[in-house]
């Protein structure tokens, strides 16, 4: 248990060290223009850091900064990273809005199809008319259907 517990504080402490060397040396390079692959391997390195004591907010974290390091040294020297590490470190960054995407879908959906049936309104909201129920029913269906599509084609 002893043994457990401290090496989850070494990895803890070890994470931070390599986060603070890639900040370094990410800031050394935005001031002298020339970025390389140094930080993007540090922040790699925290995010492994962190996984081995099970933090996976923090891990996804430092591998967002990887990736976005990756893209920037990229931006200004194709080739700098390779599109091959790109990729891995995209599996490792957590897709934000993940469950937000789908109530979205969701509620885009349900809500179209409660607007596109006048039985079930009742065309009680708000006084609707049956064409302008359908209209906002449509509208909102299309949304939720655009809204599913854009979040299984990323």
């Amino acid at each position: 248990m002893f043994k457990k517990y401290r090496d989850a504080k070494q990895h803890r402490v070890d994470a931070k060290k390599w986060e603070d060397r890639a900040y370094a040396v990410e800031q050394e390079q935005a001031k002298s223009g020339n970025y390389g692959p140094e930080p993007v391997s540090f922040y790699e390195r925290a995010g492994k850091e962190w996984q081995a004591v099970g933090d996976e907010t923090e891990a996804g974290s430092a591998y967002r900064s990887a990736l976005r390091d990756a893209k920037k040294a990229n931006e200004k020297k194709s080739g700098t990273i390779s599109r091959e590490k790109i990729r891995e470190l995209e599996k490792w960054v957590p897709k934000s809005l993940g469950p937000a995407w789908v109530v979205l879908v969701i509620a885009g959906v349900l809500a179209g199809l409660f607007f596109l049936s006048p039985n079930i309104t009742g065309n009680a909201i708000g006084n609707l008319t049956s064409s302008n129920s359908s209209i906002i029913g449509a509208t909102l269906l299309i949304v939720g259907i655009l809204v599913g599509y854009f979040y299984l084609k990323r």
